[in-house]
């Protein structure tokens, strides 16, 4: 962790050398994707994740999501900064100055829980709600919550232990904080009477029988002033379910990749659409390492080879130009890759952002009034995603149709079956 704030030159979360932090966005993609992806498998593969409030990555969140997921280990040096941030709440109080004006989504959950087992179609899965978790924990590190690192290390004990506390599917996800989700975490915490928990079986638990398994031994948890809006004033739900797909995008990403390299065989596609001066006089780094990719993959391969000599024996036998599916998959495809990138990236910053409000300012002694709990971040990221996503799929689609298409397919049988008229066997 120091290591990481000397490398920044970043004191108590500001950049003196990037005060607008477009450097470290610009940092945050240097690279290849590929090099990135390999980046991220490798960190979900890793059994621990260590949270100090900053370098919390989608891999690692997808990684505690899991099930048997990796174990969360605290950075006790925050712990000094979260008492000194809580107690200055406290004493404010004490004097009588108005901190916060409510506590919203701190007040009774709604009645009753579930009643057909703690994984049912009604409730967040098991998976996010651990997502969520993680990044509460990651937030509320930093020390401008005002609320006690004690509560954060019985979440964490939870995530340990496998269990999880149940949460509805519908709620305030990413609409001015995730209150209502969050809340449900917080009422596991506090005792609440119909506060429900899964345990690492499956298992319905209640919140005294959670604590326990869990080996919380200190009972229930009082809350301090502002102790309630901490926990459920924050983007954690909406962030999370936006890491957990990301995850799986980028591998999708590169996955489609590797299949247009094989469509590229199989139609015995010649490889001058990935000659690099043509990528790289489009300027856009997402096509020019898509088709470097390609180029590699495809360099040596046998049906290429032989693709090239066809019009050498027949020059009507090969068309001129691939079709577009093929010849142009580098363009479509290389877009997609930049904003699949660009928003994990937006992801990562808002799993690693303080989103509560007010924020605890000790050395400034202030309370800061503000929206960080807004999800507009993520809406955004997202909504460029789901549109990346649906377009990788409608190139797989457009190259499919062709692989099954015996007009274009070099000879292959219709809709790849060995019958002689698929249509009658």
């Amino acid at each position: 962790m120091e290591a990481h704030l000397a490398e920044t030159n970043c004191v108590s979360g500001f950049c003196l050398s990037d005060p607008l932090n477009w450097g470290s966005v610009a940092r945050s993609l240097s690279g290849s994707h590929l090099d990135e992806v390999r980046r991220m498998v490798e960190e979900f593969r890793k059994p621990v994740v260590q949270l100090g409030g900053e370098t919390l990555t989608v891999a690692q969140v997808a990684a505690v999501a899991a099930a048997g997921g990796a174990r969360v280990v605290l950075y006790e040096l925050a712990r000094a900064s979260m008492e000194a941030s809580s107690n200055w709440v406290t004493e404010s109080m004490g004097k009588g100055q108005t901190v916060t004006a409510s506590q919203p989504g701190s007040g009774r959950p709604r009645t009753g829980g579930p009643t057909r087992g703690a994984q049912s179609h009604h409730m967040l899965p098991r998976s996010a709600t651990r997502a969520a978790m993680l990044v509460m924990i990651n937030t509320l590190l930093q020390g401008y919550s005002g609320i006690r690192f004690d509560i954060l290390e019985a979440i964490a004990k939870l995530l340990n232990a496998s269990i999880t506390p149940c949460l509805p599917l519908r709620g305030s996800i990413t609409t001015s904080g995730d209150l209502v989700p969050l809340s449900y975490i917080t009422g596991v915490l506090t005792g609440r009477p119909n506060a429900k928990a899964a345990g690492p079986d499956g298992e319905l638990l209640d919140a005294k029988e959670a604590l326990r398994l869990a080996g919380i031994t200190s009972g229930f948890f009082q809350l301090r002033p502002k102790g309630g809006l901490a926990l459920v004033n924050s983007t954690a739900v909406g962030s999370v379910l936006g890491a957990m797909v990301l995850f799986d995008t980028n591998i999708l990403a590169v996955l489609s990749e590797i299949l247009s390299a094989i469509f590229a065989e199989v139609m015995q596609g010649k490889p001058a659409f990935t000659d690099h001066l043509t990528h790289k006089l489009k300027h856009h780094p997402g096509q020019i390492e898509f088709a470097a990719i390609m180029e590699h993959i495809l360099d040596g391969s046998a049906f290429v080879k032989a693709a090239k000599k066809l019009p050498e024996l027949d020059s009507l036998q090969k068309p001129k130009q691939e079709r577009y599916a093929l010849r142009t998959s580098p363009q479509w495809l290389g877009p997609l890759i930049e904003v699949i990138r660009y928003s994990t990236k937006a992801i990562e910053r808002e799993i690693n952002s303080v989103n509560d409000n007010p924020l605890i300012d000790v050395p400034r002694n202030k309370a800061l009034h503000g929206g960080n709990f807004q999800g507009t971040p993520i809406g955004i990221a997202m909504d460029n995603t789901i549109l990346a996503i649906a377009s990788m799929g409608k190139l797989m689609f457009a190259q499919f149709s062709e692989l099954v298409n015996d007009i274009y397919n070099n000879g292959l049988p219709c809709n790849l079956t060995a019958a002689r008229n698929p249509s009658l066997d």
